[in-house]
């Protein structure tokens, strides 16, 4: 046993001279990570606001400014200006300018002052279905309180039923995306570190012949894998403690739940990126072949995570195959651990996922690797 231990050091320790040594590496896992989480934790937002907006007024009344201005009042929307009828229009939306536009009808006054049904009208670009039918929403609430409030000033004096309602919004009072998205960021930042860096590593390693030269010695397949992926395991903490930091003091994500639930989540889900990596690295004959492979796996990792969207509405086929995915679970972990402070109770169905697929994944790249080298 001790000296099974001894030559696990051995290999360890190697790995982490030759990280040391690697200036480019270094400054991979000193730099990136707080780049990568400030510049995503700004970009990756499912916010909607200050949308560009134009405006056909062809009734220029009181009433149709007093709409226009609640428009611009409202943080969605970013009023850019005024188009003169459908030409412009049409032309505003093709060239991009303009993402929404409001038309008003000429009688648009006269027909609230009689009482009369009257509609406005709102284009949106569709090209991006998620902002406009946010976009969509809000203007249709603007317009509804908007006649809402027309209604309470004709009505001054006498008593309304005043129905209104109560929502409490739990975890996230805000609704600050970046709560949501930012923890999500440091999972695919985590992911891609440690299953690129581990499957890159060995194939150049066997490229240089340094590999083989391991496989001819008495160490065995477990000890060579365990001195190789337990370096990563260093580093991969190292890099989420900087990304962590990050979110915490920048954008402010608030922590709730147990530091120690987290370390453990993030050593079993360490197993699984590592041994993708592993597995990656005995099939791939190139560097370029082992980048592909990898990177070809982390996007479907990631979009069928639930990261820019539930995966519950996905098609129920696509929901089976996220049961496979890792980053699936370990997702919901961190997202629940930050905004919920979930006990390890909530986490039942990820502790088993997370437990079954690490060690598939060792257990076939641990195969793979020896049948290679014999």
């Amino acid at each position: 046993m001790l000296r099974s231990l001894r030559i696990i050091g051995h290999v360890f320790r190697k790995e982490i001279l030759q990280v040391v040594r690697d200036r480019q590496m270094l400054r991979m896992i000193l730099i990136m990570p707080i780049l990568q989480v400030i510049l995503l934790g700004y970009a990756v937002t499912i916010d909607v606001k200050y949308l560009p907006l134009g405006v056909v007024d062809y009734d220029h009344s009181p009433e149709s400014r007093r709409l226009i201005e609640d428009f611009r009042h409202n943080e969605t929307f970013d009023l850019r200006g005024r188009l003169a009828g459908p030409g412009a229009v049409r032309e505003a939306l093709d060239s991009g300018r303009i993402s929404a536009v409001l038309i008003i009808p000429a009688g648009f006054a006269s027909s609230l002052g009689r009482a009369e049904p009257v509609s406005v009208q709102m284009l949106m670009d569709g090209v991006d279905s998620n902002a406009s039918l946010i976009a969509a929403a809000h203007a249709r609430g603007i317009v509804e309180s908007y006649g809402l409030s027309l209604v309470r000033e004709r009505l001054a004096g006498r008593q309304l039923p005043d129905l209104r309602p109560r929502v409490t919004v739990f975890y996230n009072p805000e609704l600050a995306s970046r709560f949501y998205m930012v923890p999500g960021i440091v999972v695919i930042l985590l992911t891609m570190l440690t299953s690129l860096v581990t499957g890159i590593g060995l194939v150049r390693e066997r490229e240089a012949g340094t590999l083989e030269q391991l496989s001819v010695t008495p160490i065995r397949t477990v000890q060579l894998l365990l001195g190789k992926i337990l370096p990563f395991v260093l580093i991969a903490y190292f890099v989420l403690a900087i990304a962590i930091s990050v979110c915490l003091f920048w954008f402010g994500v608030p922590m709730r739940g147990s530091w120690g639930l987290l370390a453990i989540f993030s050593f079993l889900f360490l197993f699984n990126t590592l041994g993708l990596g592993l597995l990656v690295s005995t099939i791939a004959r190139s560097q370029q072949q082992a980048l592909f492979m990898t990177w070809f796996t982390l996007i479907f990792g990631i979009m069928m995570s639930g990261l820019f969207f539930p995966i519950e509405n996905m098609p129920p086929i696509m929901q089976q195959l996220t049961y496979i995915n890792p980053l699936r679970y370990f997702l919901a972990v961190v997202r629940e651990l930050f905004l919920k402070g979930s006990g390890v109770g909530a986490f039942r169905l990820e502790t088993a996922g997370l437990m079954m697929l690490g060690p598939l994944a060792l257990l076939l790249a641990g195969l793979r690797f020896r049948k290679r080298a014999r």
